[in-house]
């Protein structure tokens, strides 16, 4: 344990690991605003008393490059399409691919890792992107394509900077 200026917040920290060039992750006993986990540069810090293993796997996601979605502005109703999830990860209908025509974008968009308000459901890495928004452009920003599979990873060897 060391005692660190993380993220711009003071803190006791235990690094899990941290060789040189490598991703230093930190377990601390609480983060600000009631969150689990979050990314920097400087690595990650994984709250001990909400973080779960789909929290650590979100944070080392982002540390591969891949991006938050949300599902703020997709009604209920609407379903997942080639043009929504991209041709890559469509299943063009019954028994042809991974998700079902049936399946509602916004349900998809919670059984993926990246989806930042995920809870111990199933847990999706797509093969391509997704459309969803940016939470940090507002709740009515527009649909965009996020990067949230393993074709927007930017590394597979997770580091910080």
């Amino acid at each position: 344990m060391r005692k660190t200026l993380l993220m711009g917040i003071a803190m006791t920290v235990t690094p899990l690991c941290g060789i040189a060039g490598g991703l230093e992750i930190y377990c601390v006993n609480s983060l600000y605003e009631d969150i689990a986990g979050i990314w920097r540069t400087t690595g990650i810090a994984i709250s001990a008393t909400k973080a779960s293993t789909r929290t650590l796997a979100h944070e080392i996601g982002h540390a591969c490059g891949l991006k938050d979605i949300y599902d703020q502005c997709i009604a209920n109703g609407v379903l997942v399409s080639e043009e929504r999830v991209g041709s890559r990860n469509w299943s063009g209908g019954t028994g042809t691919g991974y998700y079902p025509p049936t399946l509602e974008h916004y349900k998809l968009l919670s059984r993926l890792l990246m989806y930042a308000r995920g809870d111990e459901a199933p847990i999706d890495i797509p093969l391509g992107n997704a459309m969803g928004n940016d939470r940090n452009k507002g709740v009515t920003a527009p649909l965009e394509v996020r990067n949230v599979g393993l074709d927007g990873m930017s590394t597979r060897t997770p580091v910080s900077y």
